[in-house]
């Protein structure tokens, strides 16, 4: 499996490690814009390779974007676009109903599955990154009958191999929930 993670900071760089760690994934691309952030990643070992954008997602099986929502509402579209017909895209963001609407009608909509994983601490950057951060956590995922049923599948598989349950809601009901938190 072909990996793609965009923001190697706490949750993606957590993700990253433990996805390699269960064999979930073969290769991880770390796509980020944080030069020291970029060269931490690789000396910890979060990512494979450092990639551009456009290199990342190319030929990536999933793609798996851990920015603050502010970013992803921009870049969300844009990866939709560079993704091939195969490949799985999927969120970490706390809140989903804007990310949502962001692609509500793109043409590779069935592509994105919105998912919440209910895990953090309040540190940042790849050095924050955690060995079973997601263990016995919950992951919510979002508005699932919008998703491909392949990439709904793989995105439960990949929360599976990080040792995590799966909830199911509509956006406005996870940001409500999350909201509560």
């Amino acid at each position: 499996m072909k990996l793609c993670v965009i923001g190697l900071g706490l949750i993606g760089g957590s993700i990253a490690k433990d996805l390699k760690k269960t064999g979930f994934a073969t290769e991880v691309a770390g796509v980020e814009t944080n030069p020291e952030h970029a060269k931490e990643a690789l000396r910890l070992g979060i990512a494979d390779r450092i990639a551009s954008l456009e290199e990342g997602v190319a030929g990536a099986d999933m793609v798996i974007v851990a920015t603050p929502v502010d970013i992803a509402l921009n870049l969300l579209p844009t990866v939709l676009e560079l993704a091939e017909s195969h490949t799985t895209v999927t969120d970490m963001g706390s809140t989903k109903r804007y990310l949502v609407e962001a692609v509500r009608n793109h043409p590779c909509r069935r592509n994105y599955v919105a998912a919440h994983p209910m895990a953090g601490t309040e540190n940042s950057g790849p050095s924050a990154a955690l060995d079973n951060l997601f263990q016995g956590k919950i992951a919510i995922i979002c508005d699932q009958e919008l998703s491909g049923p392949q990439h709904l599948a793989l995105v439960e598989k990949m929360f599976h191999a990080l040792g995590m349950n799966i909830a199911y809601m509509t956006s406005d009901e996870q940001d409500h929930t999350t909201a509560f938190v």
